[in-house]
């Protein structure tokens, strides 16, 4: 079950994940931010400070199926209307704090539609 601030996505907005990015995007280890280097004008190379390292912002786009266009709306409503939420998927135990940034796709079929969000993560 994967549940956005404890409200299951599918009996409250008729959503489930586009399962083929789904995963991918959500759990890849976020990059570190760039090292403070200093290239001195009389030394080879450069010369980099190795402390603590510290994670970059880091943002991915996540991709829905609906079952209705009022769905669709409510769930874009909610995200716009909070500046994060934290997103609970049961299969792997473990939540992710969201904030919504943009819709990155849409696609409406006769039945279905599928949307992409741009988050970033927390």
């Amino acid at each position: 079950m994967i549940t956005i601030d404890d409200k299951n996505i599918k009996e409250e907005w008729g959503l489930e994940p586009l399962y083929g990015n789904y995963y991918d995007n959500l759990m890849i280890f976020p990059s570190i931010k760039t090292r403070i280097s200093e290239a001195h004008a009389d030394e080879d190379g450069t010369e980099v400070m190795y402390g603590q390292a510290y994670k970059a912002e880091q943002k991915v786009s996540i991709k829905f199926i609906f079952d209705t266009i009022s769905g669709y709306k409510s769930f874009m409503r909610y995200m716009i209307d909070n500046n994060s939420v934290v997103l609970y998927d049961s299969e792997i135990d473990r939540s992710f704090t969201l904030a919504y940034l943009s819709c990155s796709s849409f696609d409406y079929y006769d039945t279905y539609g599928v949307f992409g969000i741009k988050v970033r993560l927390s």
